[in-house]
């Protein structure tokens, strides 16, 4: 029932307000910074819909069934691929490829995902997972709400259990994360359930609308490094 709700999304004012119920006067968007293993989810909600990124998108404390749209992110087919690659499984058996053979990608959108996979795994042990504030791409911006931010980093909300779930952006960056050792990522947090008021993560800014909101949290700046900025 959920998942189809989901798909009706955008089409339906009232599949909307079963999705999500906004606090009144509630519109916070956080800057964080977190372990990327408490990501434990991914959402169903197609990321396009405008009720997750736009200047239609919810934000702040938000009730509803947003927080049972999800999956297990290591369902996920990037995070198994990741598993695969580092179990030396050959390519025609990894999770990627058996998407070619259910005619759901072609075999060259499976090379390029499985080629970007492996560079990530090269790269995010040596450099750390970086924001797009450290990587230079602060000029390429969408909206949450009324909150410039940058378009690639990764958006989360928080659940009613206090872990997080994936929203949009970072898909590949978050399986490989996961399963490589990076210990913290930053992450824009748009939405939180009304039992998670007090859960959020210690290390946190709110976003205000100042590009400086989006630099980095710890004064170490614990993945401060360069990297190529095709990420």
């Amino acid at each position: 029932m959920i998942r189809s709700a989901c798909k009706k999304i955008g089409k339906s004012a009232f599949v909307e307000s079963l999705l999500f119920h906004q606090q009144e006067n509630s519109s916070s968007v956080w800057f964080v910074e977190i372990d990327p293993k408490r990501i434990k989810h991914i959402t169903l909600i197609p990321e396009s819909s405008d009720s997750l990124t736009g200047e239609d998108a919810y934000t702040g404390v938000c009730s509803g069934l947003w927080n049972y749209a999800k999956r297990p992110f290591k369902n996920h087919s990037f995070y198994r691929a990741v598993s695969d690659i580092l179990n030396n499984e050959p390519y025609h058996h990894t999770a990627i490829y058996k998407k070619v053979n259910q005619g759901r990608i072609s075999e060259k959108e499976a090379l390029r995902i499985t080629k970007k996979l492996k560079w990530l795994m090269n790269i995010l042990p040596n450099t750390g997972y970086l924001s797009q504030y450290q990587l230079g791409k602060m000029d390429q911006t969408s909206f949450l709400g009324d909150i410039e931010f940058p378009e690639h980093e990764i958006i989360v909300g928080l659940d009613s259990n206090g872990d997080f779930v994936r929203l949009a952006g970072g898909k590949h960056r978050l399986a490989v994360a996961q399963q490589v050792g990076i210990e913290r990522i930053p992450a824009i947090l748009s939405i939180v359930h009304e039992n998670a008021i007090d859960m959020l993560p210690a290390k946190r800014r709110l976003v205000k609308g100042d590009p400086e909101d989006f630099r980095p949290i710890s004064a170490s700046g614990i993945y401060a490094v360069n990297m190529p900025a095709t990420l």
